[in-house]
């Protein structure tokens, strides 16, 4: 701002058409809306700096403020590049002025050494010349190599020439370390070890992620508790390694030995750990989500097999030797928060992948998910006039749209007035409830307050009554456990619904308020402009776009302020605001998507942000990861195998498996292996008429379905492993 109005006054008298380019977060300063866009480039953040430097004349630093050597100076000048700085500005950086840069002591000089090297070319060369051997002899890698190598070796003479600034002496006479050896280092292909979950969707949104890593150089291998169902990776191309294999029974039993002091026979301990790494609360938080697994079986037994899967997911690591990991949520079902665990004891980093906030969308987070977001807290970035319209646009789109994360159930869409009716709702109109799974880690961790849906419809109840409102409740799509108990609750209740048969957006865009509890269909409540009341902690929440509430008479409050309509309009145009700068923040720079949408920024660069936020610095100057030997081998036997059934009209089939051998067809669905099932499909999927031989039969099979890890001795036949079968088969159970 000073160099506006002390400087550029003077510059555009003797060159009008004069540009500035500010690039950086800073671009996006709201004091910077009063700068002449005439004049003033605000770049934002800008992925290709070498191309701006370029195109730049020179470069001004005008700082009168801060602490700290201003590295942004040493970036220009490795750059070669002429500058023009205050004293403030080089306080610490071994320039000499006329020689390596101009350095002002006052702004009438600043103008003046500005207006010599526009109107002075040879004056500009030679600053350039001054600053790239400055920068050479103090600021290299080259030279920070040699003084730190002479540093290291207590070369005292050196590190006094150093100090002198005498930098010409050979590498060779510090140190008989080969040259190659430190200056030609061989760049590492960055690596993910990703664990995946068993449903089909989770492992397509995990197999969309593995490809979208790779475009950033990345290879990536996946890690699941079963060995079979491999099918969908390897087609995708990516290697996956089961853990159930490797449980060993010896293993466990001195497991159970080692622990038993430390879980005492109620299931109760204070400390425990793997490796030296503490994981007694990731322990305590799955017997909270998921207590019923500790009713079937023993606390002890449940952590030994915790450990058993920690011993399989190390032996994995040590085989692919992974730069980082990728777990699902952090908490969730069949312990994976084990793999949270496991970035601990190999101290590397972690990003948590879950279902994104938005339809189509993906969370890749390096700090957790939903209320441990890196974006969670009230924080919201300022954007500038083109992502306002972006998110604007998306707003519009979603509404137009109507779609959310997760409907299981075909609801209908009705009007106004038949809502009214059905739900027998007064003109004061009705609060709707959509439900939380009670056993979501969303609940557990992130809700202080309400932990069970009882009691937050108690208090909606009583606070709806007071108004002369109607409260819907709307049960979970995929929780069913509660529902009949909560219907039995509200029975004696006259305002108060629990009915899931209506399109979720309907029940959205008619209500008169929204409450919830960390779902997402609060974020969907919000993009329509209903008012929202939040009881926990959320991505959306603490913002000023939600009414955030902990108790009954924090909801009466929040209710009683929306019917009023007191909020006003300047309050109205900040929620607003708040709420375009939240759905840029979460389009523009946070989720993935896996579908492309106008206005959404690249997934390339998101993923590089978040990586680089975790720690990890993408290989992709190495480019997209070739697709490993095995995977290719597989391939190759598969397309072989479909290829023959392709050119059979029918074909003899010996089934060696047990006749109790269940397999995993669909998700978490496990069927029984029977020889109809095996005729079914191969009619169904090649038209093939088939028998079935018996085992003992001496007839020579066309093919002979195995069990993983047996083989056929003295036969001509295609033995065919069960999971290799089923999944070329490709059944589908519904």
């Amino acid at each position: 701002m000073k160099f506006d109005a002390k400087v550029m006054p003077i510059i555009k008298r003797m060159y009008p058409n004069v540009k500035v380019a500010v690039a950086g977060d800073v671009s996006t300063c709201k004091a910077l809306n009063k700068l002449n866009p005439d004049i003033y480039d605000r770049l934002g953040r800008i992925s290709q700096l070498s191309d701006f430097y370029r195109r730049s004349k020179l470069i001004i630093s005008p700082i009168i403020s801060g602490a700290g050597m201003k590295v942004k100076n040493i970036e220009a000048m490795s750059y070669g590049k002429a500058i023009v700085a205050t004293a403030f500005s080089m306080d610490g950086i071994n320039v000499v002025h006329e020689e390596s840069a101009l350095v002002s002591t006052d702004w009438k000089a600043f103008a003046g050494d500005v207006l010599r090297l526009l109107a002075d070319t040879s004056l500009r060369e030679k600053i350039e010349g001054g600053v790239r051997k400055v920068f050479k002899k103090q600021y290299s890698f080259e030279f920070k190599r040699n003084f730190y190598e002479a540093l290291l070796r207590n070369n005292f003479e050196k590190l006094q020439q150093f100090e002198r600034g005498l930098t010409t002496t050979p590498h060779s006479a510090v140190s008989p370390l080969k040259d190659n050896a430190v200056t030609t280092h061989r760049v590492r292909r960055t690596k993910a070890l990703i664990f995946s979950m068993d449903a089909h969707e989770l492992i397509d949104f995990n197999l969309y992620l593995a490809k979208a890593l790779a475009e950033c150089g990345i290879y990536s291998e996946c890690v699941r508790m079963e060995d079979y169902g491999k099918s969908q990776f390897l087609d995708a191309g990516f290697l996956v390694h089961g853990l159930r294999s490797r449980l060993s029974s010896t293993r466990r039993k001195e497991l159970k030995d080692q622990l038993k002091s430390a879980v005492d026979e109620e299931g109760n301990f204070t400390e425990l750990s793997y490796k030296g790494v503490d994981i007694a609360d990731d322990i305590l938080i799955y017997r909270q989500m998921f207590p019923e697994h500790f009713m079937k079986n023993s606390t002890l037994n449940i952590i030994v097999h915790g450990f058993l899967i920690l011993d399989a997911l190390c032996e994995v690591a040590d085989k692919v030797k992974p730069t980082f990991l990728v777990g699902w949520n952090g908490n969730g079902p069949h312990m994976v928060c084990l793999m949270k665990i496991l970035s601990r004891v190999l101290n590397i980093p972690i990003f948590h992948v879950e279902r994104g906030l938005l339809p189509g969308s993906l969370v890749f987070d390096a700090q957790g998910v939903n209320f441990k977001s890196v974006f969670a807290g009230s924080f919201l970035p300022p954007i500038n006039a083109e992502q306002r319209k972006n998110a604007r646009a998306y707003i519009e789109e979603f509404r137009k749209k109507s779609q959310s994360i997760v409907v299981k159930v075909d609801q209908k869409i009705v009007g106004r007035e038949e809502l009214f009716e059905r739900f027998s709702v007064k003109s004061s109109g009705y609060v709707f409830f959509p439900m939380q799974i009670e056993g979501d880690s969303n609940i557990i961790i992130n809700s202080p307050h309400y932990k069970t849906m009882k009691d937050v419809i108690l208090d909606l109840s009583s606070a709806t009554s007071s108004l002369g409102l109607t409260l819907i409740c709307r049960p979970h799509p995929e929780n069913k456990a509660s529902v009949d108990m909560l219907e039995k609750l509200v029975e004696d209740l006259e305002h108060v619904y629990i009915d899931n048969s209506i399109d979720l957006h309907t029940m959205l865009k008619h209500s008169l308020a929204t409450v919830a509890i960390n779902s997402t269909v609060g974020l969907e409540s919000l993009l329509h402009g209903v008012p929202t009341i939040a009881l926990g902690h959320s991505m959306y929440s603490n913002k000023g776009i939600t009414y955030d509430c902990f108790c009954e008479q924090h909801i009466c409050n929040a209710l009683t302020r929306i019917i009023g309509g007191s909020e006003g309009a300047l309050l109205d145009h900040i929620a607003k605001d708040r709420l375009e700068r939240l759905v840029h923040v979460l389009v523009g720079e946070y989720l993935i998507f896996m579908t492309t949408a106008e206005g959404v920024a690249p997934n390339n660069y998101k993923l590089e942000q978040m990586l680089l936020r975790g720690g990890v610095v993408p290989s992709k100057d190495l480019g997209v990861p070739g697709i490993p030997k095995a995977v290719q081998i597989y391939r190759k036997t598969r397309d072989q195998l479909i290829s023959s059934l392709r050119q059979r009209q029918s074909v003899t089939v010996k089934n060696l498996l047990e006749p109790n051998t269940v397999q995993y067809l669909n998700g978490s669905k496990k069927i029984p292996v029977t020889d109809d099932l095996i005729l079914k499909e191969l009619k169904g999927r090649y038209n093939l008429d088939a028998s079935i031989c018996g085992k003992k039969n001496k007839i020579q099979a066309d093919i002979v379905i195995i069990n993983e890890g047996k083989c056929l001795k003295n036969s001509d036949s295609k033995a065919v492993a069960m999971n290799e079968f089923f999944e070329v088969l490709d059944v589908r159970v519904g």
